[in-house]
């Protein structure tokens, strides 16, 4: 993975298209809520399964990780 690491035990990358999110990986380091905060809607899966995700204010969403798996962010078509 390439990316950066982030606060908190992450490691992200991103792939934008036209100024938006496209997609992102989050592989965690640490068990615990992963909070990201974007302007455009995305859902979360794991290993192509669902993951709740909890909106919780304009722009910032959390979701439960467990340590050592990657997490990928898909933004959501049509969503903002």
């Amino acid at each position: 993975m390439q990316g950066l690491r982030a606060r908190g035990g992450f490691e992200v990358s991103v792939r934008w298209q036209g100024g938006r999110l496209a997609s992102a990986e989050i592989r965690t380091l640490r068990d615990g809520l992963c909070r990201v905060r974007c302007s455009d809607r995305f859902d979360v899966r794991l290993d192509g399964a669902p993951v709740e995700v909890r909106w919780e204010e304009d722009g910032v969403a959390g979701f439960r990780c467990l340590a050592g798996l990657t997490y990928e962010l898909r933004a959501l078509e049509g969503a903002n």
